[in-house]
């Protein structure tokens, strides 16, 4: 049956026998084609004479400001073209002679018209690379495969932030990177 957006229904479960701690669950079709999942046991049960109400949830809507967040900034392996581990996770975890570049993950592409990235240390000239598709690369792809850069030994800051299509900018996401010799 369809539930209708916005409203309850009451349900009146007819010749199920008994149900008790079950993992069992009522399917039922929202919007169309959405599923809406309901468990009937685990945390009680529910018998021939039991009547369930059901009462969809709004849809949330995610504001710009989620959709500019850059999730996760991930070390990527550029001879391999696999990821390595995200960058917070990855403090000290690669040696010099590397090639590595490092991708910004978004929630919704469909929100992003560019994203910035920069890396700086105390040593070396700051880079910045703006990109405007996926896969947001600090020092870019060609064709899908990443650029890669071999980085010298010592402590990197990694800084990106994305922007909309009306240029409203979303919040910096800065990380560090440390090579090792």
């Amino acid at each position: 049956f369809l539930v209708p957006h916005g409203k309850s229904v009451d349900i009146l479960v007819r010749n199920v026998g008994s149900i008790r701690n079950a993992k069992a669950w009522l399917n039922v079709i929202h919007s169309g084609s959405e599923w809406l999942s309901i468990p009937l046991g685990g945390q009680g049960s529910i018998s021939s004479s039991t009547s369930l109400v059901l009462t969809p949830a709004p849809t949330p809507v995610a504001s710009m400001d989620e959709n500019l967040v850059i999730q996760r900034l991930i070390l990527v392996n550029a001879a391999t073209n696999l990821d390595i581990l995200p960058l917070h996770e990855c403090n000290a975890c690669v040696t010099s002679g590397t090639y590595l570049n490092i991708r910004a993950e978004v929630k919704d592409e469909t929100f992003i018209q560019e994203v910035h990235l920069s890396i700086s240390s105390t040593f070396t000239e700051f880079q910045t690379q703006v990109e405007r598709s996926p896969p947001f690369a600090l020092f870019g792809d060609y064709q899908g495969f990443y650029v890669g850069r071999i980085l010298g030994v010592g402590d990197y800051t990694v800084t990106a932030h994305a922007m909309s299509v009306s240029g409203e900018e979303g919040p910096i996401l800065t990380e560090t990177l440390s090579i090792l010799s």
